[in-house]
């Protein structure tokens, strides 16, 4: 079974220096996604989409639009509150929505990013969610944040506009991710809360 998001991810972390050494044998670390892959833990996915709902409640739904970077930090910090983070990696990527890549994000001009630090004078032009273990994506803006630029039509759930996407499901929505990293809101910007 060839899954791309998978080996964008593998990729991902190869991007990430630090990460990067963490990992001996990238087959090993394939075949270990695939297993979490196609892993049915129910009660996992319950939890988080219970979560989902704590943490819009505690947060507020005003704020999401071209936050990403702060709520999924933040939400990985609540899973920390239940030993949960392992199960979570901070994404930087693009996302593509009925075809468009709507951030139109490059390795390089990621890694310029990067390297600039923390630029608080300007509006970083790139998405970042949250992959699980069993490489579902968990995005806690982009519904408000398509809906903001226009380009969704639909209606949102105005007390959930999360939107949980796994490769295998049929979607509008594309993940492609370019680099991991737990403490990228620590290296481009300086906003907690």
């Amino acid at each position: 079974m060839e899954i791309n998001y998978i080996n964008n991810f593998i990729n991902s972390i190869k991007a990430n220096k630090q990460m990067k050494k963490q990992f001996s044998n990238f087959d090993e670390v394939k075949n270990e996604l695939l297993l979490n892959y196609n892993n049915k833990n129910l009660d996992f996915k319950k939890m988080i989409k219970e979560l989902v709902i704590i943490y819009y409640q505690s947060v507020g739904l005003i704020n999401l639009v071209n936050k990403c970077h702060l709520h999924s930090d933040n939400f990985r910090e609540l899973l920390s509150y239940y030993d949960m983070e392992e199960y979570a990696y901070i994404t930087v990527g693009n996302v593509y929505y009925k075809k468009e890549n709507i951030y139109n994000l490059s390795k390089q001009k990621l890694k310029r990013i990067i390297n600039e630090g923390k630029s608080l004078n300007k509006e970083l032009d790139v998405h970042v969610w949250i992959t699980l273990y069993d490489m579902s994506i968990l995005d806690l803006t982009i519904m408000s944040t398509l809906k903001n630029k226009g380009l969704l039509n639909s209606s949102i759930d105005i007390n959930n506009p999360s939107l949980i996407w796994k490769e295998s499901l049929e979607s509008d929505f594309y993940y492609e991710p370019l680099y991991i990293d737990n403490d990228f809101l620590e290296k481009v910007d300086s906003v907690k809360s």
